[in-house]
């Protein structure tokens, strides 16, 4: 078998799956203690969770490596790739500018991956959707497991950071896709399927993708963190210091 539909039968065994990790890690969170001190190391759950996020990536790395298909398009450079390496970082020694950008865009970032998935040539069970499928996951499942424990704790008064991260990426990654014809964040054209296909259709590409492009991200980071605050109204979560 070749390939899987977005949204088709494969896919949705998949989201199930993410579903069920992520309410896991959740309901671990929950149950965790990590301190008086928010900036102490997570519990073994978190830092598991952690290593096995920048494992994943590294495993498909490898991979590629070992079938030949490892190349300048396949370079750690994605959002998500980037964030298999912060999760690492902050499992080891966390820190509020580190927890903001997991945050957001974090976790937007690989729940964008799960649901429209540019590895979908690749059967739905190989090595390939495996990895990238676990990989996204772990990196949903460990931010929503440290902001649960109290490990993360994200604040509109600190969304200058991801915005900050963000525009710092856009203004490397835009002329290094450019320049060797790169597609590395989407910057130059969308992932088929996506959310960013009639965003190009409306804006067009060029000058006017990049402006529809932005629009679209701070509608994210503002739709981020509105259900944070509206679900830690609603759930107790840790407050934000």
């Amino acid at each position: 078998m070749n390939g899987f539909e977005l949204f088709g039968k494969e896919h949705m065994i998949w989201l199930g799956i993410a579903a069920a990790s992520i309410a896991a890690a959740l309901i671990a969170g929950r149950f965790s203690q990590p301190g008086k001190d928010r900036n102490a190391s997570p519990l073994t759950a978190g830092r598991v969770l952690g290593i096995c996020t920048l494992l994943l990536h590294l495993f498909e790395s490898a991979f590629r490596i070992f079938e030949g298909s490892y190349g300048p398009d396949t370079l750690p450079l994605h959002i998500c790739a980037i964030t298999s390496y912060l999760v690492f970082a902050h499992c080891l020694r966390p820190g509020r500018i580190l927890g903001e950008i997991l945050f957001c865009p974090g976790i937007a970032g690989a729940l964008c991956a799960l649901l429209f998935p540019d590895w979908t040539g690749y059967a739905p069970f190989s090595v390939m959707s495996f990895t990238g499928f676990l990989s996204h996951i772990a990196i949903i499942a460990y931010v929503l497991y440290a902001i649960r424990a109290g490990v993360i704790t994200p604040s509109v008064r600190r969304c200058w950071i991801p915005v900050l991260f963000l525009a710092a990426y856009a203004a490397v990654m835009v002329p290094f896709d450019r320049y060797f014809h790169m597609n590395y964040g989407f910057l130059n054209k969308p992932s088929p399927g996506s959310v960013l296909v009639p965003l190009a259709q409306v804006f067009g590409f060029g000058t006017g993708y990049y402006v529809g492009y932005a629009l679209l991200v701070i509608a994210g980071i503002a739709l981020s963190y509105g259900i944070y605050y509206i679900s830690r109204s609603t759930c107790k979560a840790p407050a934000t210091k």
